[in-house]
């Protein structure tokens, strides 16, 4: 498996904690890559840890915010 990211699309403005989970929470879908954000995902029970892919050993989630 290959995961291309472009830096153009997920690059943003910098964001407390706090910011990034009212973002995270108000969200439908989320697409997170990366131990930061995967982490997070599961720290907020938004990203089962079982779904978690590795690929070339950096974590990937998707998941539906209900």
């Amino acid at each position: 498996m290959q995961l291309d990211i472009n830096e153009h699309f997920y690059k943003g403005e910098k964001k407390t904690k706090k910011e990034i989970v009212a973002l995270l929470k108000g969200s439908f879908i989320l697409n997170l890559v990366g131990e930061g954000a995967v982490s997070l995902g599961i720290e907020l029970g938004l990203v089962d840890k079982t779904h978690v892919l590795y690929i070339k050993g950096i974590p990937h989630a998707q998941a539906v915010v209900e």
